[in-house]
């Protein structure tokens, strides 16, 4: 139950995101309840039940039409970025995940300031992967930035 308290808290937007694809509503109209239940019902799925790898071609192509709707550096193209690399990990694929990660967590630093809550979600992918390649002194380094980030946030919020 921890860990999945866990994953809520840091999976929010995209769980509202997810949310308002279920709803047909815009992400700010969604109850915030609503999207911890989709999210919820996701983490009680196991993995292949929504990280298909046979979605790769599908999951390439999102993203190169929207980086030519949007531009390379949108905010919005997290979302897909992060979508192709999870489909990626989900086939084992980790140095084609790599760098889809590491642009979506650029994006967020760009668009949002490094200290924001929300970089802590990609900083949580790269340390997936990282320990699913045996790279564990860099995703300790990630943990303990995301620890940082949230230190600092909540002593701004006092």
């Amino acid at each position: 139950m921890v860990h999945l308290a866990f994953r809520l808290r840091y999976q929010l937007p995209y769980a509202l995101a997810l949310a308002g694809l279920c709803t047909s509503l815009p992400i700010g109209m969604v109850n915030p309840s609503t999207a911890a239940s989709v999210l919820v019902a996701q983490q009680s799925r196991p993995p292949s039940a929504f990280e298909n790898p046979a979605e790769i071609p599908l999951a390439e192509q999102t993203l190169e039409t929207r980086e030519q709707q949007l531009g390379a550096n949108h905010p919005d193209l997290v979302i897909d970025l992060n979508r192709l690399a999870d489909l990626y990990m989900s086939a084992d694929q980790h140095s084609e995940a790599e760098p889809l990660y590491l642009r979506a967590l650029a994006i967020r630093e760009q668009a949002l300031g490094k200290d924001n809550l929300d970089v802590i979600d990609s900083l949580n992918r790269l340390v997936e992967l990282y320990e699913a390649t045996n790279r564990f002194e860099e995703a300790d380094a990630l943990r303990l930035r995301a620890v940082e980030i949230e230190i600092h946030t909540a002593e701004q919020a006092l």
